[in-house]
């Protein structure tokens, strides 16, 4: 009586065991993690099998733990249904220096099928190499995913200059929970081809540090993409950067942490174009920023419409620089410290439509101002406002941001521990009026020096009550509000 070799993959109902299709003098390789004797090249086309019998059973690849060394991307083209799942970071692919890609995912779907409908990874990590071009590759510049679904992924160590952990080509839909995008050269990446929509990343197992640069770079079409409970941490350039015109950001209760450690400009850097109709928006509610060393702001927009900040945090790390923009509202963020420049600039906002709002608790700089009122910002101002010294003071200069209405003053040579006015600021108005409602609020040197306060002339006296040591003040003015008259 012959005896018939029962398989995993035999069992009705079963995944698609990935062991079965790999030559048998690689298993106890693979199952000890040597990869320094395993043969890449049979493994690669072990898996490749194992993936490819999807397409007549439909159904999921199951990846036992060990440690899988890949001579070539593994390609998952099947038009439908799809996916690979292990056990967990026991289960390894690790890639070679002469792999393309780790993963790639609907680059020539089967049957001339325009895309892949489906794809769901699960509980397994891809290590990569300082010589591959990337980790996971969705869709491309022919070919969509419609969906994808992961879930307690990681993918780390592609650091090849222009490489990403993973590669977001072409997705309708996207579901990234508790997966980990570590010490990648970028560790997610939206090329300038394809597009992206409805794509979020969430979850309290969720990690995107480490990157060589930025944590998220926005180059091509990005609709709608959501981060939510979880960590940015120590990116070496931005956390989340985008150059792509119309890009759409959510970030909830998502922890900054010590990001920006080398050169960037922002820890969020969004810029949405320069055209009229090219505008992007940031909607950020319940996040918090904590020790991002290097840079001059979190989070710098240019030509954003429509953003919204609500309840946000920030702890001895600068804050918001705004530019270009309109329909932008504040709510409930709370106190920055150890802070000595926290400077919203508005620029371009000419039209009536153009609003702030603030609420109870946002500083608009530094400090717990409780300021609560929302009105719209005209542009008052036709030249920068005049700033003259009074007599005990030596020298005094200004800068001024990309809008007159707010600025940095400097003046210096006052008698240490004097109460003085150390200024006069003389706004300059088309108006020949100052406009009802419009706040001044002036902050220096981690210290409020003038409330919000409503301005009935245009000229302001900014009185120090205790002058420093070194007998000089800097502060920072921003005036807000505003209607016709």
């Amino acid at each position: 009586m012959s005896l018939t070799k029962v398989s995993y993959s035999m069992i009705k109902g079963a995944m698609i065991n990935a062991l079965d299709y790999i030559d048998a003098t690689q298993i106890d390789f693979i199952l000890s993690n040597n990869t320094a004797s395993q043969n890449a090249t049979l493994i690669t086309s072990g898996l490749q099998a194992a993936i490819d019998a999807q397409f007549t059973s439909y159904k999921t690849v199951f990846l036992p733990a060990g440690t899988y060394l890949i001579s070539a991307s593994l390609k998952f083209n099947f038009n439908f249904s799809a996916g690979m799942v292990g056990e967990g970071l026991r289960s390894k692919i690790q890639t070679s220096g002469n792999t393309a890609y780790g993963i790639e995912i609907a680059n020539a779907p089967l049957e001339g099928q325009p895309g892949v409908e489906s794809i769901a990874f699960e509980n397994f990590l891809l290590q990569g190499t300082s010589s591959n071009n990337g980790g996971i590759v969705i869709g491309s510049d022919t070919y969509y995913v419609a969906y994808a679904n992961f879930n307690n992924v990681s993918v780390r160590g592609f650091t090849k200059v222009g490489a990403a952990g993973l590669i977001l080509n072409t997705l309708q839909e996207g579901d990234f929970f508790n997966c980990q995008l570590r010490a990648n050269y970028v560790n997610v990446h939206k090329p300038l081809i394809g597009f992206l929509t409805a794509t979020s990343f969430h979850g309290q197992g969720s990690y995107i540090g480490q990157a060589t640069t930025a944590g998220v770079l926005i180059e091509g079409f990005c609709s709608d993409i959501a981060f939510s409970d979880l960590v940015f941490e120590s990116n070496t350039t931005e956390a989340f950067k985008s150059t792509y015109k119309n890009v759409f950001a959510r970030f909830g209760r998502v922890y900054f942490e010590e990001n920006h450690i080398s050169a960037g400009e922002a820890v969020i850097l969004v810029n949405g174009g320069a055209g009229a109709n090219e505008q992007s928006k940031v909607v950020m509610s319940d996040c918090t920023f904590h020790g991002n060393p290097n840079l001059v702001t979190n989070l710098k927009l240019a030509y954003n419409s429509g953003s919204v900040f609500t309840g946000n945090r920030g702890f001895y790390t600068p804050g918001f620089a705004i530019t270009n923009s309109s329909g932008l509202v504040f709510i409930g963020n709370k106190d920055t410290s150890a802070i000595d420049i926290f400077t919203v600039v508005v620029a371009a906002v000419g039209l009536q439509g153009t609003f702030l709002e603030f609420s109870a608790e946002y500083n608009l700089q530094m400090l717990a101002g409780k300021i609560g009122f929302s009105r719209p910002i005209i542009t008052f101002q036709t030249t920068p406002p005049a700033v003259t010294k009074p007599a005990n003071v030596t020298d005094i200069s200004i800068e001024t941001g990309s809008s007159d209405m707010a600025g940095r003053v400097t003046c210096t040579g006052i008698a240490a521990g004097s109460n003085v006015v150390v200024a006069t600021v003389t706004f300059n108005t088309s108006l020949g009026q100052m406009p009802r409602g419009v706040f001044l609020q002036v902050v220096g040197n981690s210290t409020q020096i003038v409330n919000p306060e409503e301005l009935s002339t245009t000229k302001f006296d900014v009185r120090v009550n205790t002058v420093g040591a070194s007998g000089s003040v800097s502060f920072n003015y921003l005036v807000i509000g505003g209607a016709t008259p």
